[in-house]
């Protein structure tokens, strides 16, 4: 629901934008995320079907003001980095990660935070 949408701030090509709903004319696919576990890890509703793990290199995700362009195939991946990171989750649908920390206290995220995929 629209109250439930976390007002994010992101700055893209020099342009403000407020929220990923104001890029939704450049996105392939807008979603949210669905539950945060208890590692803080955001789960979207985004599938592989949406974005096949061999397609994700060509790829971004958009929310809170960030831009995620590392994906992988397995949490493993993700292994020292501090950089945030999405993968296709057991329950089949994308995290978003951080190693060693959660994602979601990091960017403030909340169930029903949007999200926009972007294909390159």
């Amino acid at each position: 629901s629209p109250g439930s949408l976390v007002i994010c701030w992101m700055i893209m090509s020099g342009s403000m934008f407020r929220s990923p709903s104001d890029l939704r004319p450049w996105a392939d696919q807008a979603g949210r995320i669905i539950h945060i576990d208890s590692f803080g890890n955001c789960v979207t509703n985004l599938t592989e079907r949406e974005l096949p793990v061999e397609k994700a290199d060509c790829a971004r995700l958009f929310f809170c003001g960030r831009q995620i362009d590392r994906f992988g195939s397995h949490f493993e991946q993700a292994q020292k980095s501090d950089e945030m990171f999405a993968y296709p989750g057991s329950a089949g649908y994308w995290e978003i990660a951080l190693w060693c920390a959660s994602a979601a206290e990091y960017t403030g995220a909340v169930k029903g935070t949007e999200i926009l995929l972007e294909l390159k």
